[in-house]
């Protein structure tokens, strides 16, 4: 069974979430689009 995820807000917390796996080395940074995409899935949610 998987951890519950949490749902992110629309606003900055997604901008900040998004900047903080694509500059962070230990999070994959600069790996490219899809792997970052796939690292903050496994983490977080949002609609859209």
């Amino acid at each position: 069974m998987n951890p519950p995820v949490p749902v992110i807000p629309k606003g900055r917390i997604r901008s900040d979430i998004i900047k903080i796996y694509h500059d962070t080395p230990a999070n994959g940074a600069h790996f490219g689009r899809d792997r970052t995409i796939n690292k903050i899935q496994q983490r977080y949610f949002w609609p859209g």
